[in-house]
């Protein structure tokens, strides 16, 4: 990723899994806010704006693909799908809630990174 500065929303269940993405990218210089359901990254969301949002699909109170739909009701988003679900019909619903991309975990950072970088350069 560039050196620009991000508000990222991490939204993810496993807590080991959302804390080191958190430390990962606060050690790139981004400010990270986690969130482990659907309510809370709802609530985050509307306390302050997120540049990106890193989403998983399967949460606790709902899933990833009505999460970003609830966002984009409010505004722009651009977000990114982080599923150990990847199938051809789970693509497709992420492309249709509007993901900017979907990944299959386990992802590497340096994957993570340039998709971000791509994200971030995009029109969306």
């Amino acid at each position: 990723m560039s050196n620009l500065k991000l508000r990222i929303l991490v939204v993810e269940d496993q807590v080991d899994t959302a804390y080191g993405l958190k430390m990962y990218f606060n050690a790139k210089g981004h400010d990270v806010r986690v969130a482990l359901n659907v309510q809370s990254a709802l609530a985050a969301a509307a306390e302050e704006p997120f540049d990106i949002v890193l989403s998983d699909l399967i949460l606790p109170d709902g899933n990833g693909w009505d999460l970003l739909r609830q966002l984009r009701a409010r505004g722009p988003v651009r977000a990114i799908a982080i599923s150990g679900y990847s199938n051809a019909e789970d693509l497709a619903r992420s492309q249709e809630a509007g993901f900017l991309r979907h990944l299959a975990k386990p992802v590497a950072m340096a994957e993570l990174d340039r998709v971000f970088a791509e994200v971030m350069h995009s029109s969306e």
